[in-house]
């Protein structure tokens, strides 16, 4: 897609953390779609200037795997234009009530 072309080490982070989860044995558990689009949250997020290298995007995914709290937060990533906070609300919304439903 898109990001690739506008954030050259993209595709290194990706690599780097497909490698890395491989290596721990754990890419059985994450599919290569779900691996890169966490990777892509460090090119995406508003918070910061996208890595210049490889191993700066993959240290991002790894400190996201580490910080971020997949069980009570939903990880939302805007690939070409960014969420407006609506949808973000919208997706947190929607979020809660599946966590809620699942018990």
């Amino acid at each position: 897609h898109e990001l690739g072309g506008r954030c050259p080490a993209y595709a290194s982070a990706a690599r780097f953390a497909k490698r890395w989860l491989h290596c721990q044995m754990l890419s059985s558990t994450f599919s290569p779609q779900l691996i890169e689009l966490i990777a892509a949250h460090a090119f995406t997020t508003d918070a910061r200037r996208p890595p210049s290298s490889g191993q700066l995007g993959f240290v991002a995914f790894l400190e996201l795997l580490h910080r971020h709290d997949f069980a009570q937060e939903p990880l939302l990533i805007g690939l070409d234009v960014g969420l407006s906070d609506e949808n973000r609300a919208h997706a947190a919304h929607a979020f809660k009530a599946a966590r809620e439903a699942a018990g």
